[in-house]
């Protein structure tokens, strides 16, 4: 247990070191994907990414095994940027290029927030959470 806890704050050293060489370089997109990274080690979360041609299945995929339709899902491209499904709190909430991102507590309308997936212009990631859903817990 402590030399998983020294392992643990030995990877989150190391990447904060490259955070902040990234933001000292005046490398923000990249200190910014660096410190969504630290956030993702910190909470031990374990994420699953389905990639592959646009309507191969994907969403369909995922629809499939949270039960629900939650993603949208058809024979054109339908998922213009990342959209992660958790456990957790029912929301959606939603990531712009250059504004603050909306939260949508529930209940809230599934159908507007599918349209925000096919967004790929001003939106650029979605996180929809439902206790409802067959997932481990979020942290």
């Amino acid at each position: 247990m402590i030399q998983e806890t020294l392992k643990q704050q030995s990877k989150l050293g190391i990447l904060t070191a490259m955070y902040e060489k990234f933001q000292s370089a005046g490398d923000t997109g990249n200190a910014d994907k660096m410190k969504q990274l630290i956030m993702k080690v910190n909470k031990e979360e374990f994420i699953i990414a389905f990639c592959g041609h646009f309507s191969a299945g994907k969403s369909s995929m995922i629809n499939f095994f949270l039960g629900d339709q939650v993603l949208p899902s058809s024979p054109i491209p339908t998922s213009a940027n990342t959209v992660k499904v958790q456990k957790g709190e029912d929301y959606a909430k939603v990531f712009y290029h250059h504004q603050p991102p909306v939260l949508f507590p529930a209940p809230y309308d599934f159908k507007e927030v599918k349209k925000f997936a096919k967004d790929g212009d001003t939106v650029s990631a979605i996180t929809i959470s439902s206790n409802d859903f067959s997932l481990p817990d979020s942290c």
